[in-house]
C-alpha cells in the first residue's frame, strides 16, 4: 500500500495510489473523481507557491517516529498505543507514527514542551479528550509542569469555552492522580 498526504492550505487530504481521497472534517470534500485533478491543481499551487508538502509515512519515517514517541511516552505506553492503533486502522498508525511524530514532532522550531503545551491549547479546545489526556502524559515528560498544563488550559477558558477548559482540567487532573499513584507504588 502506498499512501500520499497532501496538506495545503485549504484542506487536508489523503490520496491512495488508486486515486480515492478523503479530506479531514472540516477542510472541504473531495471526491474520489475530483481527486486525481484536484491533487494536480494542488502540485500547481505547490510550483507556484512552493506551500505544499507531500509526506508519506515511509517505513523510515515511522521508525524515526516510534523512536520519538518512545521518548515522550515511554517505551512500554508507546507499544501499548503503537498496537492499539494498528489494531484499529494500520494506516492510522502509519500516519500518526510517520507523519506526526517522524515529521511534525521531530521539528526544531518549537522544543518538546512547548509542542506539547500547544498540542494541548488546541486539544482542549476541540473537546478531544482521549488525545488531550496522552498528550498531557507525554507533556510532564516533555518538561511541562502540572501549572503550566493547567494554565494553558485556563487560557482556552476564554477562546474555547468555559465547558472545554473544564474538561481539560478534570481529564489532567485524573492524569495527575494517576501519576502520583504510579509514583508511590514504584518508589
Amino acid at each position: 500500500w502506498r499512501r500520499t498526504v497532501v496538506l495545503a492550505r485549504e484542506r487536508i487530504s489523503f490520496m491512495d495510489i488508486h486515486g480515492n481521497s478523503a479530506t479531514l472534517p472540516g477542510s472541504g470534500l473531495v471526491s474520489k473523481d475530483q481527486g486525481f485533478w484536484e491533487l494536480e491543481r494542488l502540485r500547481n499551487l505547490e510550483n507556484r507557491r512552493g506551500r505544499i508538502f507531500i509526506m508519506e509515512p515511509t517505513q523510515d519515517r515511522v521508525q524515526r517516529g516510534f523512536e520519538q514517541f518512545v521518548e515522550m511516552a515511554g517505551a512500554d505506553r508507546a507499544r501499548q498505543l503503537r498496537d492499539v492503533w494498528g489494531e484499529i486502522s494500520p494506516d492510522f498508525q502509519q500516519f500518526v507514527l510517520g507523519v506526526l511524530a517522524g515529521e511534525v514532532w521531530t521539528r526544531s522550531k518549537l522544543d518538546r514542551r512547548t509542542r506539547s503545551l500547544v498540542t494541548i491549547a488546541g486539544l482542549t479546545a476541540l473537546g478531544r479528550t482521549r488525545a488531550l489526556e496522552l498528550n498531557v502524559e507525554m507533556a510532564l515528560g516533555n518538561g511541562a509542569t502540572r501549572e503550566e498544563i493547567r494554565e494553558t488550559m485556563l487560557q482556552m477558558a476564554f477562546y474555547a469555552g468555559f465547558p472545554s477548559a473544564w474538561e481539560g482540567l478534570q481529564s489532567a487532573e485524573e492524569i495527575f492522580r494517576r501519576t502520583d499513584r504510579s509514583d508511590r507504588e514504584t518508589a
